[in-house]
């Protein structure tokens, strides 16, 4: 950003440009022909292992010895979108469209210099949105300022705080993505060996059915056999500022209705004519089939409206659990079915004609209220720790207002 003259800068601290106290190392243009995959050589840092952290090219030639990167070196990706990271890997090579920052330490500690600069590479690239600006350059970073304690005791203070909610925000991510496989292991039993409600145990005895060996007691029924659906298309009513809630297909992710993607609203004079089809109730299921397909929830307020390109699923004479219906909809079998039936090049969408002919695997409903029980239970383990996740992530916005500005001032 440009310099900061207006903010107040706190005793003790200084307003710096980095121009003047940061080395940054442009990329270096190694020849293609050289990449191998040969683990004897040193790794080849591209854009995409900025991501993930995962390497799987190599380098067999020689190279200036400045552009090996150590672990925990700063590295900023100067394509779109910019990424701005502390490489946590084996000595690599740097390469093309990524730099090295390097802060002069009588100034700037470098892990104080890792938050700033995220934080300040993050607003150019929200500045160029929307424009043909797609690079960074080393200049844009060098004109950079910052807010700096001229203590650096306190820098490194501050760096560690926001160091440590960080690694909290990770281990929290690792315990979500094992909790995720957890569940996707147990849907793929569930939904293949089903469980005896009496015993607690999977199934022991299969017959053959049109999608592969199940439960003797499963039966398998067409989508329209055992559900009520309607089809929600009709031209698009009138947007205002407020009114009744319009859930569009980009609300509906990870299984919930997500009021925050998008916020729509529809007049109330218009609520009857656009909602004629059918009203919600709470547990309906609800069904993306184009941008995007196949996202599912279960209805939890019935006052909204629901927009285009959503379908609504209601369970028909009791037969069918509706969270066992959602369960169904994302099981692995039945999104192999609806991949066989989609259709689009870049953009996936399925009839609603194939879809409700696709084929259910059925339980009794006591068993089917026995899986539902089974993924709650996991779904609950997922969402606490995402909602702690929630805090964390708004506790280090919050710190890093505070604390990176001088607003809150640490003892050290």
């Amino acid at each position: 950003m440009s310099s900061i003259q207006d903010i107040k800068i706190p005793e003790g601290w200084q307003q710096v440009n980095l121009d003047n106290n940061i080395n940054i190392l442009n990329w270096y243009a190694f020849k293609s022909d050289c990449f191998n995959e040969d683990w004897n050589w040193l790794p080849l840092i591209r854009i995409r292992d900025l991501q993930d952290s995962s390497i799987s090219t190599y380098y067999d030639w020689k190279y200036p010895n400045q552009y090996i990167i150590k672990k925990w070196d700063l590295l900023v990706w100067m394509d779109w979108n910019f990424y701005t990271i502390k490489w946590d890997n084996v000595d690599a090579l740097l390469n093309q469209r990524v730099c090295k920052v390097v802060s002069k330490w009588n100034i700037i500690f470098q892990d104080y210099l890792f938050f700033h600069l995220k934080e300040e590479i993050k607003k150019i690239e929200e500045m160029t949105t929307g424009t043909t600006v797609l690079h960074l350059s080393s200049n844009d970073i060098k004109k950079i300022y910052i807010l700096v304690p001229k203590d650096l005791k306190e820098q490194e203070k501050i760096a560690e705080i926001l160091t440590t909610i960080d690694e909290d925000i990770e281990k929290t991510d690792k315990l979500i993505e094992k909790y995720k496989k957890i569940k996707a292991g147990l849907m793929e039993d569930l939904f293949t060996k089903g469980i005896d409600v009496t015993t607690g145990k999977p199934h022991t005895k299969f017959k053959d059915s049109e999608l592969g060996e199940i439960p003797e007691s499963w039966k398998i029924k067409l989508v329209f056999m055992v559900t009520d659906y309607v089809d929600y298309r009709w031209k698009t009513p009138e947007k205002v500022e407020e009114g009744r809630f319009l859930v569009t297909a980009r609300n509906i992710k990870w299984w919930i209705i997500d009021y925050n993607l998008s916020q729509e609203f529809i007049k109330e004079s218009d609520y009857d004519i656009v909602m004629s089809r059918g009203l919600p109730k709470i547990w309906d299921v609800l069904f993306t089939t184009e941008a995007p397909m196949w996202e599912v929830a279960n209805v939890d307020n019935e006052k909204i409206a629901l927009a285009q390109r959503i379908i609504k699923f209601r369970w028909k004479n009791n037969k069918l659990n509706n969270y066992f219906l959602k369960y169904s909809f994302v099981s692995h079998y039945f999104v192999k079915l609806l991949k066989n039936e989609s259709a689009g090049s870049t953009v996936e969408w399925i009839k609603w004609s194939r879809l409700h002919n696709l084929s259910l695997k059925i339980p009794e409903m006591k068993e089917q209220e026995k899986i539902v029980e089974i993924l709650v239970e996991a779904d609950n383990k997922i969402n606490k720790e995402e909602e702690y996740k929630e805090k964390l992530v708004k506790m280090k916005k919050w710190l890093m207002n505070d604390l990176l500005t001088g607003k809150v001032r640490v003892k050290f």
